[in-house]
């Protein structure tokens, strides 16, 4: 038995794979900036950081700043008692 696909639905599944591998690439990139900005942990460095994008606008600007911020925050880590 053979399945055939009909026009609109190959179209849609191509669609539906660009998207998918966009979304793929995109966390990919996410992932991988909040890596290379993990290393910048004390508020000497991150300050130092923001003041070079202190006039940056837009949204990759704003992820940066949401990503070296996060790295200010305590972690559950720093009250573990061991």
């Amino acid at each position: 038995m053979t399945i055939s696909l009909t026009r609109p639905t190959r179209e849609l599944v191509s669609t539906l794979r660009a998207e998918l591998r966009t979304r793929r690439e995109n966390r990919a990139a996410h992932k991988a900036l909040e890596r290379e900005l993990g290393s910048y942990r004390t508020a000497r460095e991150v300050d130092d950081l923001l003041g070079t994008i202190q006039y940056e606008e837009g949204p990759e600007a704003d992820q940066v700043r949401e990503f070296l911020l996060g790295n200010l925050r305590p972690t559950p880590e720093l009250y573990r008692i061991s």
